[in-house]
């Protein structure tokens, strides 16, 4: 994915590049363009009745919170992701 124009974290004010002596420039509110998170479910039941369903939970996080999860989840090893993921989905609901 490409890099934005925009940053991720709403800043309220900005310090210019301009000639010696220019202060804080205060930016006007926005709404977001985009949702700060997404989750999309695939539920593939083609087995039908007698074999569980695949699901398949993909969820997209942007902003601050995206920013977090990228910074924890760069740290393990995939063979301990794994391991995590799978402990945490115990008891879940799906």
């Amino acid at each position: 994915m490409p890099p934005l124009d925009e940053p991720v974290i709403p800043y309220r004010s900005v310090l210019p590049l301009s000639e010696p002596g220019s202060g804080l420039e205060r930016l006007a509110w926005k709404p977001a363009t985009r949702p700060d998170e997404i989750t999309l479910f695939e539920i593939d039941a083609r087995a039908g009745f007698v074999a569980p369903a695949r699901i398949t939970n993909t969820t997209i996080k942007r902003g601050i919170e995206g920013l977090q999860q990228e910074v924890q989840l760069s740290a393990p090893t995939p063979a301990q992701l794994l391991a995590a993921f799978r402990q945490n989905a115990i008891g879940d609901t799906w």
